[in-house]
């Protein structure tokens, strides 16, 4: 036997088909916040967030633009892809 649990609103709502519910972990079980409760046997997903590091970077260096010198700036049309061949030549060169 299934049944289908969906918040309860006096809205229509085409995306009703989840819903977040916080909670903590005691002696292994997840214990909601307020007294909210789930039909027995709901399926569900526990999502743990994962704090954030934050990573040096190591080695950046300033873009100086334009990237292609020309008589015209800004006259060139150059793909992501490009403008990338670039930056790693100069990068291999040692600079301009």
């Amino acid at each position: 036997m299934t049944s289908e649990a969906a918040l309860a609103s006096t809205v229509v709502q085409i995306h009703n088909d989840r819903m977040v519910i916080h909670g903590i972990v005691q002696n292994g079980k997840v214990v909601f916040d307020g007294e909210i409760s789930l039909p027995e046997g709901a399926v569900v997903a526990v999502m743990f967030p994962i704090e954030s590091v934050d990573v040096p970077i190591i080695g950046s260096r300033r873009v100086e633009f334009p990237l292609v010198h020309s008589k015209h700036p800004g006259s060139l049309n150059l793909t992501s892809h490009q403008i990338g061949d670039i930056l790693d030549e100069e990068e291999f060169s040692g600079g301009r």
